[in-house]
């Protein structure tokens, strides 16, 4: 089995090759994630609401399913918005290099009510 170049590090350390952070004028992500996760948000909505529809509307009957639907609606909208706002203004859309200690402890701080969103 040959070993992949990425788990191992170069024999010199490699170090020398990494620039410099840029903390004046950044490179930052673009709108494409935020853009995306936006839009999932909006058709997963648009689902839930058109099965509540025919389940609560047309049928008249609502299963188990239909109410735990109900119940993690608040968690997808809470991830959706907690990660847009991480990766536009809380220093996700940042590269690790380029970061400050303050946008470091920033980001760690915006991680537990994301993950907590998830659970």
């Amino acid at each position: 089995m040959v070993p992949l170049p990425a788990l191992f590090p170069p024999a010199d350390g490699g170090h020398h090759t990494w620039p410099a952070p840029n903390y004046v004028d950044p490179e930052t992500r673009g709108w494409g994630a935020p853009a995306g996760i936006i839009f999932m948000c909006v058709v997963t909505s648009c689902v839930v609401v058109a099965r509540l529809w025919a389940r609560f509307g047309i049928k008249r009957t609502a299963g188990w399913d239909d109410w735990l639907i109900i119940a993690s609606m608040p968690g997808l909208l809470g991830l959706t918005i907690s990660t847009v706002l991480a990766l536009r203004v809380y220093g996700f859309q940042l590269h690790i290099w380029d970061q400050t200690p303050r946008t470091h402890i920033t980001v760690r701080q915006v991680n537990n009510p994301t993950f907590e969103c998830i659970c």
